[in-house]
């Protein structure tokens, strides 16, 4: 999403200042930097953790604390977010709406599996559009799709980043994932 964010820009400066300043002084010009700067940022994101049987509470710990690390630089995101943490399996388990990157990292601290059945990434999939529907997602950049791979996919292509994120480590199943989304990889 690009928006206008508060933030001085160096770069950027009003020209009619500028002028007013050479015809008016002669060799000073008047020049005020912007205060405002178009950026593009996050501010809705969608991330799934698949919570199915063969998923490990450790693998999910880790990737979590990698997200919190990610969402407390701020630099990628506005500063009123909405990020849906959603537990999922064969079905949402549960949907967790956070708006400051703080949050992740509380919730990181007590996270508990929930579910533990088999996986299916397409019940997600429709809980997302069942929420853009209701204008809950106006401005969803992206989801972020933390699993081991096993279970089917859905084969209609998304009009936002999607990334399946794997534990490199884990036993997974990356090879059937979507060449329309992403993959991504935990590090060492």
């Amino acid at each position: 999403m690009l928006r206008e964010v508060t933030h001085v820009d160096p770069d950027s400066f009003d020209y009619g200042y500028y002028n007013y300043g050479m015809e008016v002084y002669g060799n000073m010009p008047l020049i005020e930097e912007n205060e405002f700067r178009e950026e593009r940022r996050i501010s809705d994101l969608i991330i799934a953790i698949d919570t199915s049987a063969s998923t490990e509470q450790g693998q999910v710990q880790r990737f979590l604390d990698e997200t919190a690390a990610i969402l407390r630089r701020r630099t990628n995101f506005f500063q009123r977010i909405r990020v849906h943490l959603i537990l999922c399996d064969d079905r949402v388990q549960e949907d967790i709406v956070l708006t400051k990157p703080e949050e992740i990292e509380d919730y990181a601290a007590h996270f508990e599996m929930k579910g533990g059945y088999g996986t299916d990434f397409r019940p997600v999939f429709q809980y997302v559009e069942e929420l853009r529907a209701q204008g809950a997602l106006p401005e969803l950049r992206g989801l972020m799709y933390f699993t081991d791979g096993h279970g089917p996919y859905p084969t209609k292509p998304t009009d936002y980043q999607t990334a399946f994120v794997f534990d490199p480590w884990a036993d997974i199943d990356d090879q059937a994932a979507p060449d329309w989304a992403l993959k991504l990889y935990l590090k060492d």
